[in-house]
């Protein structure tokens, strides 16, 4: 069974959350479109930010505005402005899950996430994604994504099944297990606790497929 897309946690400025989306009607995409118009009529003016805060906070669900919180999201993380792309990120995956880049800005929604401290919603995200990956590139980048997403979280020797599997997986490319491997053998030395690397030697202490990292798992141990 996958794991259902996870929704993000969305607030106002005063901390208040968001009202539940609503279906736009051909009435608001109008009044909506009619708003894009303006902010461009208007750009860079007081009247023109006045239109584009109109227009998010009114009709948000509507094409014009997920296309507008799409570039606004994308100029701020070019501009280094992390957290404000990751607000306009989680308002287009709150009003518009099914975007037609929807998998492009959660990968770019989950990495924010890990840069900004919000772990929990990083493992969300990337599990989501890797478990609906299909093609092998996408499938190997979301793996490492979902492997460091759970370092961040303290769930280091979950990473590390992740990535045993990965590395022992005779499909993929000697690059992407190498890969795999590498990152493996660095979670065994730096960072797994004394309960996570007990818990791993007794599940996988006699596994064939976990020899290369059972010697420092078993260093861990006798430390």
């Amino acid at each position: 069974c996958l794991p259902p897309p996870p929704i993000p946690q969305v607030t106002d400025k005063d901390g208040a959350a968001f009202a539940a989306p609503i279906e736009a009607t051909e009435s608001d995409e109008e009044k909506a479109a009619q708003l894009s118009r303006d902010i461009t009529r208007l750009s860079n003016t007081e009247a023109g930010a006045a239109k584009e805060a109109e227009l998010l906070a009114k009709y948000p669900t509507t094409n014009a505005a997920i296309e507008l919180f799409y570039l606004r999201a994308t100029e701020a993380q070019k501009a280094g402005r992390l957290a404000e792309a990751l607000d306009y990120y989680a308002r287009l995956l709150y009003y518009r899950p099914d975007y037609e880049k929807t998998t492009l800005v959660r990968i770019e929604y989950g990495k924010l996430c890990l840069q900004l401290g919000r772990t929990q919603d990083a493992v969300e995200t990337f599990q989501f994604l890797y478990a609906n990956a299909e093609l092998p590139d996408e499938i190997d980048k979301l793996a490492m994504l979902f492997a460091d997403s759970l370092v961040k979280n303290g769930h280091q020797d979950q990473a590390l099944e992740l990535l045993v599997e990965r590395r022992n997986n005779n499909s993929l490319a000697s690059d992407k297990r190498n890969r795999a491997e590498v990152y493996a053998k660095e979670i065994v030395s730096e960072g797994l606790d004394f309960s996570q690397t007990e818990r791993l030697w007794n599940e996988y202490g006699t596994s064939s497929s976990w020899e290369f990292v059972q010697p420092s798992l078993a260093f861990r141990l006798a430390k």
